[in-house]
């Protein structure tokens, strides 16, 4: 059952806070951060990523009021439940982007506001994956998003490797409202994922187009289609690096 949305922005506004009051580099995405940008569907949890190790985040939200840990035995995953007042839980669901297990480095640059000069971004980059983020204000407090393009690559990977036509709607919207943004990065996108996405969805073969992605060279690539009872391991966090 999906949530209100003012619930999910106060779940989003509560971590994001608690993860900036710390120093630790984050950014959601998924359905709630797509509706952020302009998008208009039910959904019912937080999703975001953030550059700490599991058992470190478990430290760090240890006897949090409001904050329910969730056991699970995933390295890559930390969920919770968030209730500042009683009222109906939200489940935000933290993937972790910082372990010795990933065969490359997370790392969080921002997108609005850097100081950092072209050259030194462009030699980080270089030297490992690379995620920008961006700050909305959600009532006047700060959230932080990843990238739009960052956004799209995640919701693309899970179009790609599960049946949820609300996956499908999500895109349709980012590559109808930001094509200007998404088409420097148009050769930059997992083609493997998108022709897994358009064998899904037919229709998103022309707004993928629309924006430089090479649909039919997608299509061309071949791959075993494999239906995950539950996905690999850093699943999520490379679909939006890769």
């Amino acid at each position: 059952m999906a949530v209100p949305q003012k619930r999910l922005s106060e779940a989003a506004v509560a971590v994001s806070k608690i993860l900036s009051d710390h120093g630790i580099k984050h950014g959601v995405f998924g359905g709630w951060a797509v509706n952020v940008l302009g998008g208009n569907r039910a959904t019912k949890d937080i999703d975001l990523m953030a550059a700490i190790g599991k058992d470190e985040l478990w430290q760090l939200m240890e006897g949090r009021i409001g904050w329910v840990k969730i056991p699970n035995m995933r390295e890559d995953y930390a969920p919770f439940f968030w209730d500042d007042a009683l009222q109906r839980p939200v489940l935000v669901e933290i993937f972790i982007g910082d372990h010795h297990h990933l065969s490359y480095r997370i790392s969080f640059l921002k997108l609005v506001g850097s100081t950092a000069s072209p050259a030194n971004t462009e030699n980080a980059r270089r030297a490992m994956r690379v995620v920008d983020t961006q700050t909305v204000l959600i009532d006047n407090e700060p959230v932080q998003l990843l990238a739009i393009v960052s956004i799209f690559k995640g919701k693309l990977h899970a179009a790609a490797d599960r049946a949820k036509v609300s996956d499908a709607m999500d895109l349709k919207h980012l590559l109808s409202k930001y094509a200007e943004h998404l088409r420097p990065h148009a050769t930059s996108i997992n083609l493997r994922d998108v022709g897994k996405a358009v064998r899904r969805y037919p229709e998103l073969s022309e707004p993928l187009s629309s924006v430089g992605i090479d649909v039919f060279q997608a299509q061309e690539i071949q791959s075993d289609e494999v239906t995950w009872m539950s996905p690999p391991t850093y699943n999520v966090q490379k679909g939006i690096m890769e």
